[in-house]
């Protein structure tokens, strides 16, 4: 009902494609939950895949209709607050799912791009904020003064704190 031109098989066989060539890969998704006919069925299915996906970022967000648009016209449409209810059911898979996969690379070094930074007022360490070579958000204390932004350094993975990592800059400080 969504007109789009794949399947799950079709979608399987690719993400399981880039994982064999790219091991590291982090895949991430955007989900509507919601959608008009969606059935508890649908949706309970939809979460199973999620899991069984174990995607790194899935960005979740309830079908809401669009006057014009010729989903806002189909039946089935779900009460909002199930679909309310249905968004955070997938965003309880995303959190676990993410953490999972973070967690996966924690002890490893990953090259980062670092983008912004935190400076306190006291002149204490500045904390960093940037991607891994994967998309995965690093934050990692530096030195006062040292300018990281735009510069990508192999940086330690130490552990998995909320939706990002901790990390250490292992070269620059």
């Amino acid at each position: 009902m969504m007109r789009r031109r794949y399947r799950r098989e079709l979608y399987i066989e690719r993400v399981d494609k880039i994982k064999e060539l790219m091991p590291h890969a982090c895949i991430g998704v955007d989900v509507i939950v919601g959608f008009p006919g969606e059935s508890e069925a649908d949706f309970a299915d939809s979460l199973r895949f999620a899991e069984e996906m174990a995607f790194a970022h899935i960005h979740v967000f309830p079908y809401s209709g669009r006057a014009g648009t010729a989903a806002a016209g189909f039946g089935g449409q779900i009460p909002v607050p199930a679909r309310r209810a249905r968004a955070a059911a997938m965003e309880t898979v995303a959190r676990q799912t993410g953490d999972a996969v973070r967690q996966s690379f924690v002890g490893s070094t990953r090259p980062v791009l670092w983008e912004t930074c935190e400076r306190p007022a006291n002149g204490s360490a500045s904390v960093w904020s940037g991607l891994t070579d994967n998309y995965l958000r690093v934050r990692a204390a530096a030195p006062a003064g040292l300018d990281l932004e735009n510069r990508i350094t192999p940086t330690r993975l130490l552990s998995v704190h909320g939706d990002s990592l901790q990390g250490q800059v292992l070269v620059g400080l």
